[in-house]
């Protein structure tokens, strides 16, 4: 399955902590206090989790989603698709 889609988002690292976080962030136009964290199935945060995080920022919630694997596989993709 292919999704064409239009990116809110983009990647982000967070150096705040014991090992690097490359997480996916899409912030609305809108301001919002609300933040929403995506967790990713074991697929990593792929193409999938774009577009939810991206559709989260599209209803003007701010999301981030978390690589649950960073320390052992910090840039894991498993995606559907390798079109990402």
């Amino acid at each position: 399955m292919r999704y064409d889609f239009e990116r809110k988002g983009n990647w982000v690292v967070i150096e705040d902590g014991p090992f690097l976080l490359r997480c996916w962030w899409a912030n609305p136009k809108q301001e919002n206090k609300d933040i929403f964290l995506v967790l990713p199935e074991i697929s990593g945060v792929d193409s999938w989790v774009h577009i939810v995080v991206d559709r989260l920022a599209e209803r003007g919630i701010a999301s981030l989603a978390m690589p649950l694997f960073a320390r052992t596989a910090p840039e894991l993709d498993l995606g559907y698709n390798k079109t990402n």
